[in-house]
């Protein structure tokens, strides 16, 4: 996946790059954890009915990651990755919940779904509205809060 800058990217990732660190929530909480981003990577995919989709690479210290994935016709997954882990598992997961709220979705905390691979646990929660296909995870390796993901499918 070429750098951000590179002269070669498509200028929708720089696009992208600029509107997440300027009004991402996620983004936000990253620096805050971790940093300024010190690379950026992205490319375009697919181009469906005029529309660019693809992949944002922000990579911080600690190689803490937030990944963001556009697909046709309108699905997004948004994933940050702390495989030193996050500093306080409840902030980490209150913070999810303000980003999935901001975005207009609400999620049922209540009633997890839960799997258990190696040494990964997924804990998956479901959007309340049961056209909306939209989740919110929390992914623990070995007991530890390393990753928070949040996709939607239109």
């Amino acid at each position: 996946m070429p750098a951000c800058d590179d002269d070669s990217v498509d200028p929708w990732v720089t696009d992208l790059r600029a509107r997440v660190l300027a009004s991402d929530g996620l983004a936000r909480y990253a620096v805050e954890q971790f940093g300024e981003p010190v690379t950026c990577r992205g490319r375009v995919d697919n181009v469906f009915e005029g529309m660019k989709f693809g992949t944002l690479q922000l990579e911080f210290s600690g190689d803490a990651m937030l990944l963001i994935e556009t697909m046709p016709p309108e699905t997004s997954r948004v994933s940050l990755l702390a495989p030193n882990g996050f500093d306080d598992d409840e902030l980490a997961r209150q913070r999810l919940d303000s980003y999935v709220k901001g975005i207009g979705v609400e999620i049922d905390w209540t009633r997890p779904d839960t799997v258990t691979e190696s040494s990964d646990t997924a804990v998956t929660f479901w959007a309340d509205d049961p056209g909306l296909n939209a989740s919110a995870q929390l992914v623990f390796t070995e007991g530890r809060l390393r990753s928070l993901r949040f996709s939607m499918a239109l």
